[in-house]
């Protein structure tokens, strides 16, 4: 194998083992506040953080903001599935070399599939995939959400950022 093929070969795969470090990092991180969650802040109690901020435990039988609540395996099956073909687009990020928007979309995806997990393992025995989302993060003005979903939403927004910067620095305003 000549030097040039070899390095492609050793990029290709410290990538995909970032990608895979950073997955799982996120989503043991999440899963693991949210197990606090579910103890620190069982019984109601809630923990002022700010006037406006506030740790409280909320089970989110939805997605974003309470939406598509009554669709039970619907919302599962479907997120599974856009967690499916992002997988793949982080793969082929990874193959083309592009790292920034690998380790990005990895942090979506650790983000999504903390949020399925929850819908997969906390779902009653007689109603598969209808599990609730452990949300733990109030602000008053907004929404109650949890980490993954800060992975998730954030990593969208910082990779749309790039993207963006990326764009106008290949095609510069005349």
């Amino acid at each position: 194998m000549s030097d040039v093929r070899a390095d492609l070969v050793r990029r290709r795969l410290i990538g995909g083992l970032f990608v895979l470090l950073v997955v799982a990092a996120g989503v043991i991180i999440d899963q693991l506040v949210k197990q606090w969650a579910l103890s620190g802040l069982a019984g109601g109690r809630v923990i002022e953080v700010l006037p406006t901020f506030d740790l409280r435990l909320v089970f989110n039988p939805g997605v974003a903001f309470g939406m598509g609540a009554g669709l039970g395996p619907i919302v599962a099956i479907v997120l599974i599935g856009v967690l499916a073909a992002l997988t793949g687009w982080v793969a082929v990020k990874v193959w083309r070399g592009d790292v920034v928007d690998a380790v990005l979309l990895s942090v979506v995806l650790a983000g999504g599939l903390g949020n399925v997990i929850d819908r997969v393992f906390r779902a009653p025995a007689d109603a598969p995939l209808t599990g609730e989302v452990v949300d733990y993060l109030a602000v008053s003005w907004f929404a109650i959400f949890n980490l993954a979903d800060v992975f998730a939403v954030g990593g969208v927004l910082v990779w749309l950022l790039v993207i963006t910067l990326r764009s106008r620095r290949r095609h510069p305003s005349t």
